[in-house]
């Protein structure tokens, strides 16, 4: 048989398949040969570190899932300094603000004929400063040698670091990195001195780039500009100058470690959940926008993902608001801790220890506890402390080089406090001014629990200023000593509240709608700033007994309890009486206050007039037959037993038992009253005189209208009583009287109403009149 001939074609074809897997699987190997030199570089890498420096698992928290940050920082201010310096316009651009900090280092340290080279990388706990010396080593690694940097890592918080930077070899060709100064040795109490300590040992390096807290540097020094003497660059450190040449000048060039920015969290976040995560990874996004200051610093994001992971969609910790978001943030903590220490021992521990840090915060200058004071507290609370106590990087507890603990970042202590503030007894407690984050966490805390009858803990001595309470349930809560300047507690229930006379500040507190309060409370809280809408139709008692009668001071004595309104009848009551029909009902009024409403009288004189009209100024144009009527009305509405006051019982309302000229006492005082020195020239709101308080509470006796009595002059003629804003401050004194006819209605006239007690309630009409006829003598 013969056989076919072979396809050339096909047979080149497979050629250049193999050909193609050849090149592919030697580019694979190479690229293979090459990670795995790089790994091998990287371990070797990470030995020397280790060897030397830093520990495994600080080298492995801080480069797995590394997202690089951004700094901030602006050359051209700095440059404002050094005029006769003469830059390229590459070397001005080199370092824009906000940018990545790999690029912006790199630029820095590679830029030729330039100043700087010293520069110090500012950022608080939490915010990655660590990470990034260890990252920018490992990645300074990783580029080709020609734009390689010869770096040296130092930390320095470890013994005899400034030995340490001696003893870098070939120093005028290496970049120095020195990582967290505020672990240097006495840093804290001498940073400028210590800062210059290390600068002098480092003058003869390529570059310098120092790590460190801004906290840290607070008492730093400005460089001045020698051609401006009056300016400062704040983008300086002047640390001193060289012990040898005395016109060298350290200047540390500011650079500062930015927080995460969205996509930078969104990275990190894709990075540290796996896809099937994703509800995890929306919850963490979910509380770091939440957090705001923390959320956005890589320490917590790390700590928010441990809190989240694992959860499934019917196991989810409660993140709704800041107080239960750090209640997690403390709990992940206590399990980072539990390898030596367990939560029932941290816990109490740590809350003890806020207290103590915050309390003395003014008289250390910073927010620490000396080492010495931290192990006898870790004593007194049967804990042993020793150098290696809370001291990994990401412990919100730190310890400095001098033993010194510090809370990772301020909101962590003052939650704390707060916790230890609501758990301890009354009488252990002092006031502390809090900070708006405290009575956040307060406050959050108290609506957590407010379907709960009773507060399970007190605010005695709590600073709740401009907190917002609105419908809190503070039910018998004890209030002594809280300041309450400016809070809003509209709708709140303080039914029962405790000590509310002994609040420290009610000015400009907000009690809309808040129920439980007793005409007491309101009229303190009135008297003292704050703000709480009028109820038509409050009243007080005032009890029986002796009282001083008159400008002679006679003495008197009513022998019943009776109540009193609180304020006059106002327009917006007084339109409950006319939308009801009250002027259309004979059966309200009196045969000659019949009479006389038949003259076409539908409502009262000035009911229509805009300068007396509004709901919460005193009715005025009425006449004595008028408020009568009302009183009836009032008294049919209620069940009780509503009419106006004699002489002594409106008197006594609002004198007192103690003679007193004006209801508030006995100096006048125009800003308490509307009468004629006050150029008002018109009433006023009846609330609108917190200040003018009787001693049973009752407001505006003083001024504004005079208010009809029950009392005769003689016949046909009633006294008022009260003044009013068209007289002036004689006539507002509490004895001073006037008179008038029972149709009498001016702008200046009005009432009160007074309740009789259920005792007095039995008598007959006839018995009521006599008691409350006067005998009155010229």
């Amino acid at each position: 048989m013969k056989s076919s001939p072979i396809d050339v074609s096909y047979v080149q074809a497979i050629l250049g398949y193999i050909s193609a897997l050849a090149l592919l699987a030697g580019i694979l190997w190479f690229r293979f040969r090459e990670s795995i030199t790089k790994r091998q570089e990287k371990d070797q890498l990470k030995k020397k570190l280790v060897k030397f420096l830093f520990d495994k698992q600080t080298i492995k928290k801080s480069t797995h899932n590394y997202i690089t940050p951004n700094c901030t920082c602006n050359i051209e201010t700095g440059k404002q300094a050094e005029p006769e310096i003469n830059e390229t316009e590459s070397d001005k651009t080199q370092v824009e603000s906000n940018q990545n900090i790999f690029n912006t280092v790199c630029k820095l340290l590679s830029a030729k004929n330039t100043p700087y080279k010293y520069f110090i990388l500012l950022g608080d706990a939490g915010m990655g400063k660590t990470s990034f010396v260890l990252n920018y080593f490992f990645y300074n690694h990783s580029l080709p040698k020609d734009k390689r940097q010869n770096i040296s890592l130092v930390p320095l918080g470890i013994p005899n670091a400034i030995k340490r930077i001696k003893q870098v070899p070939n120093q005028p060709y290496t970049v120095l990195f020195l990582d967290g100064f505020d672990e240097y040795e006495r840093a804290a109490q001498d940073s400028m001195n210590r800062l210059n300590e290390l600068m002098q040992a480092c003058k003869y390096f390529k570059a310098v780039l120092i790590t460190s807290s801004e906290q840290c540097l607070k008492t730093e020094n400005k460089i001045s500009d020698k051609a401006n003497p009056d300016k400062t660059i704040n983008n300086f450190i002047n640390v001193g100058y060289d012990e040898t040449d005395k016109s060298v000048q350290y200047k540390l060039y500011k650079l500062y470690l930015s927080p995460f920015t969205n996509e930078q969290i969104k990275e990190f976040l894709n990075k540290r959940f796996q896809v099937w995560q994703f509800i995890a990874k929306k919850r963490t996004s979910d509380i770091s926008n939440k957090l705001k200051e923390l959320g956005n610093r890589p320490m917590y994001l790390s700590y928010l993902a441990d809190i989240t992971e694992g959860y499934g969609r019917k196991k989810v910790p409660e993140t709704s608001n800041m107080y239960q978001i750090y209640q997690q943030l403390i709990n992940r903590w206590m399990k980072k801790e539990s390898k030596w220490i367990t939560q029932y021992e941290l816990l109490p521990f740590a809350k003890k220890l806020a207290v103590d840090i915050y309390s003395n915060i003014e008289e250390r200058k910073q927010p620490v506890i000396p080492q010495a004071e931290l192990v006898d507290m870790g004593k007194y609370s049967h804990i042993y402390i020793d150098d290696t106590s809370f001291a990994h990087k990401d412990s919100l507890l730190h310890r400095d080089i001098e033993g010194n603990g510090k809370f990772a970042h301020r909101s962590i202590m003052e939650f704390l406090f707060v916790e230890f503030f609501l758990e301890i007894e009354d009488s252990q407690r002092s006031f502390f001014s809090l900070t708006e984050l405290m009575r956040q966490f307060v406050v959050e805390k108290i609506k957590l629990i407010t379907n709960v009858q009773i507060l399970p803990f007190s605010l005695c001595l709590a600073d709740l200023e401009n907190a917002n309470l609105c419908g809190a349930n503070l039910k018998r809560n004890n209030l002594k000593g809280v300041n309450l300047k400016g809070a809003n507690l509209e709708g709140a229930n303080l039914e029962g509240v405790e000590f509310f006379k002994q609040t420290l500040s009610l000015e400009g507190a907000n009690f809309q709608k808040a129920t439980g309060l007793s005409l007491e409370q309101r009229m303190f809280a009135r008297e003292h700033g704050a703000i709480i809408e009028f109820i038509p139709g409050e009243m007080t008692i005032i009890p029986k007994g002796t009282f001083l009668y008159g400008e002679k001071m006679q003495q008197k004595e009513i022998d019943y309890d009776y109540h009193m309104d609180v304020f006059p009848v106002t327009n917006q009551m007084y339109k409950k009486f006319i939308d009801a029909g009250g002027y259309e009902k004979k059966e309200l009024w009196s045969l000659d206050g019949w009479s006389w409403r038949n003259n076409n009288i539908t409502e009262p004189r000035y009911w229509n007039d805009t300068k007396f009209n509004n709901p919460k100024q005193p009715v005025v144009g009425i006449s004595w037959y008028e408020a009568q009527a009302y009183c009836n009305w009032r008294s049919q509405e209620s069940g009780q037993n509503y009419r106006l006051p004699t002489e002594e019982e409106w008197e006594k309302a609002a004198r007192g038992n103690d003679g007193r000229e004006y209801p508030w006492g006995n100096t006048f005082d125009k800003n308490k009253c509307n009468c004629s020195e006050s150029k008002v020239l018109a009433t006023t709101d009846v609330t609108g005189h917190p200040g003018s308080a009787s001693p049973y509470g009752c407001q505006d006796m003083a001024g504004n209208i005079w208010e009809w009595t029950h009392s005769c002059m003689i016949k046909d003629i009633r006294v008022l009583r009260g003044g009013s804003w068209l007289y002036n401050q004689t006539f507002a004194q509490c004895y001073s009287r006037s008179y008038n006819e029972l149709n009498f209605r001016n702008s200046n006239v009005g009432f009160r109403c007074l309740r009789e007690s259920s005792a007095d309630s039995d008598d007959s009409e006839e018995e009521q009149n006599t008691n409350i006829q006067i005998q009155l003598t010229e």
